[in-house]
């Protein structure tokens, strides 16, 4: 079967997703990890990232979660320092 985004070829390569907890940012997640990044996910909910990690590195995906609010400048600006 071919996988999604087979033609990229990411090994290497890593990716920051914010709102990765459901939805566009969960898949777009595994899009990228099935095409070999390293995935950091990042979003409000910690219960839904730590299953959506785990769920990645059962299928031997390199993939991480933070626990990151985009609406307080507080925490996001910390992130990206």
């Amino acid at each position: 079967m071919t996988q999604p985004f087979s033609m990229f070829d990411l090994r290497g390569q890593a990716a920051f997703i914010a709102g990765a907890s459901s939805g566009i940012g969960l898949h777009m997640a595994r899009l990228l990890a099935r095409s070999g990044a390293a995935v950091m996910l990042a979003a409000r909910r910690t219960d839904q990232l730590a299953d959506a990690v785990a769920a990645l590195k059962a299928q031997v995906h390199r993939a991480d979660a933070v626990r990151l609010d985009v609406g307080d400048p507080a925490t996001s600006c910390a992130r990206i320092r």
